[in-house]
């Protein structure tokens, strides 16, 4: 049986850089027919950003945007939506039970849709409780496919936020944003954890004058307290621009880590193609600068 289907048109996406925008658009000008994109959701955004920059965006819109593999928060989504002029939508999947978990509604862009047939998904806090809607937990899974060697309340490794239901008046369950790994979280000094997450939204919503020089980003834990911030400048590296950058993370981690700010040419993705939001230990290797 085969399982899935290579698609026609597959543009690579391992060690995209900003430059290749033009290509890639000019790629997906050539489809010339309906089609939709499906990818990692960190180099779809990347794309979108690049491209409504430099003002260039394919003449045919897709038929929707569907990003996968990581996490493909709200204001990425709006990004590709403006880009492209198509709906996009975020796709939470786990090969451990089969693919497919959940996907954005369609109606309710906040709320993603289990695919109840297939697994049962529980957001819990660290005492294995459900987290009352609105609030972050862990994502356990419940494989209901698997009848060989069945997965229950399997930890996945994942952070969401739990919801109550969806206004669209579909009858699955549902779960709100899915906002990362549990791993990609920051310890300051005083041994406090912070998700990654509130250092995203430091820089992208409170200081949105910083993000447009920043094409992409990587936090380095090298120890409690110890923090370094690689990322890719849009033009050449400034550092005023570092030091604002560095200062605008103080405020969320109390000022309690010592954080360094270093502009690197690119930040290499894993060998799937996916780039890691928070890497940890002494030994994490650098970008290349």
């Amino acid at each position: 049986m085969v399982r899935f289907r290579q698609p026609r048109d597959l543009i690579s996406i391992y060690g995209l850089v900003d430059d290749d925008v033009p290509g890639i658009v000019r790629a997906l000008s050539d489809i010339g027919e309906p089609y939709s994109i499906y990818g990692i959701s960190s180099h779809i955004y990347l794309v979108a950003r690049e491209g409504l920059a430099r003002d260039l965006r394919p003449p045919a819109a897709p038929r929707a945007v569907v990003g996968t593999s990581e996490g493909f928060l709200t204001r990425h989504r709006e990004t590709v939506s403006a880009f492209l002029r198509c709906p996009a939508y975020s796709r939470y999947g786990a090969y451990e039970v089969g693919g497919g978990v959940a996907q954005t509604c369609p109606d309710n862009p906040g709320v993603h849709h289990v695919v109840s047939e297939l697994v049962i998904a529980e957001v819990v806090d660290d005492d294995l409780r459900p987290v009352a809607p609105g609030e972050p937990g862990r994502v356990l899974l419940t494989d209901l496919t698997n009848f060989a060697m069945p997965l229950i309340r399997y930890d996945i490794g994942d952070v969401a936020v739990a919801a109550a239901g969806c206004r669209c008046g579909r009858p699955w369950p549902v779960l709100g944003e899915i906002t990362g790994r549990f791993s990609d979280r920051i310890v300051t000094d005083d041994g406090a954890s912070h998700p990654a997450l509130e250092l995203e939204v430091a820089l992208f919503y409170y200081h949105t004058d910083l993000a447009k020089d920043i094409l992409q980003y990587q936090f380095v834990q090298r120890g409690p307290g110890d923090l370094e911030i690689l990322y890719v400048p849009r033009s050449e590296p400034d550092p005023r621009t570092a030091e604002a950058i560095r200062q605008a993370l103080l405020e969320p981690l109390r000022g309690k880590a010592r954080i360094t700010v270093t502009p690197v040419s690119r930040i290499e993705g894993q060998d799937s193609g996916k780039r890691r939001l928070v890497v940890q230990g002494e030994a994490a290797p650098r970008s290349e600068s």
